[in-house]
């Protein structure tokens, strides 16, 4: 059967609708070939070359070079570096600063520096430190060293959420206790824990007035409860 060209026309845009890939707007980054990529948005990485959504992007890696000290050839590894920003819709790039001399690798670690260009020649403003531990360093887990890095109010740390959330966290706990004494008669504990967690997470990220406004809003709710 001969299909009609009309719907046939149809149909196939219509196709083409459901067969499109959905593309999201997205960044990539070099890092040189001179680095040790470790994590890039808290997820383990060997790779120089990484592409992620648009937001905020985290990068951990180390820092590799060779100099010559005394006549002798050293070899420079440094310490875990944190590098976040923004990225939107481009290509980036990460150079890291020459090290010619035992001073330089010192005063990197101390105080380690990038250069972020993108893809139209600007530069990129940027968050930096280092991923430090004390003791051993065999066997570390950065992954979980980064989370709780992010969870800190370091430096390069991930602000994933605006401080306001806290205000949110702490009307909308006290409704959901509410409604879940309503229908049980007692508040779930492995619940309360985790919103002990949320709230106290939250209170680490706000700004002091927003702290303010926790406290009394806990102060309003046990002072109704006294009544």
């Amino acid at each position: 059967m001969k299909i009609p060209y009309p719907l046939l026309s149809k149909f196939g845009l219509i196709s083409a609708m459901f067969m499109a890939p959905t593309t999201l707007a997205a960044i990539s980054v070099s890092l040189p070939v001179n680095t040790e990529p470790l994590l890039f948005n808290a997820q383990e990485t060997d790779a120089t070359r990484l592409t992620a959504e648009d937001g905020q992007q985290q990068i951990v890696f180390k820092y590799l070079a060779n100099f010559r000290h005394q006549g002798q050839r050293q070899r420079f590894i440094s310490e875990a570096v944190i590098v976040t920003f923004t990225g939107q819709n481009a290509q980036y790039s990460i150079t890291l600063p020459k090290i010619n001399s035992a001073s330089d690798a010192d005063r990197f670690n101390q105080r380690p520096s990038v250069s972020i260009i993108d893809d139209n020649g600007q530069q990129v403003d940027y968050r930096i430190d280092t991923l430090t531990k004390d003791g051993i360093q065999i066997g570390r887990n950065y992954r979980e060293e980064i989370n709780q890095y992010n969870l800190s109010a370091a430096p390069a740390a991930i602000k994933r959420q605006p401080p306001a959330m806290a205000t949110y966290l702490a009307s909308s706990t006290t409704s959901l206790s509410t409604t879940q004494v309503a229908a049980t008669g007692s508040p779930d504990n492995a619940t309360q824990i985790n919103v002990g967690q949320m709230l106290d997470f939250w209170y680490q990220q706000a700004d002091e007035k927003t702290r303010q406004a926790f406290k009394a809003k806990i102060n309003a709710v046990d002072s109704e409860k006294s009544k």
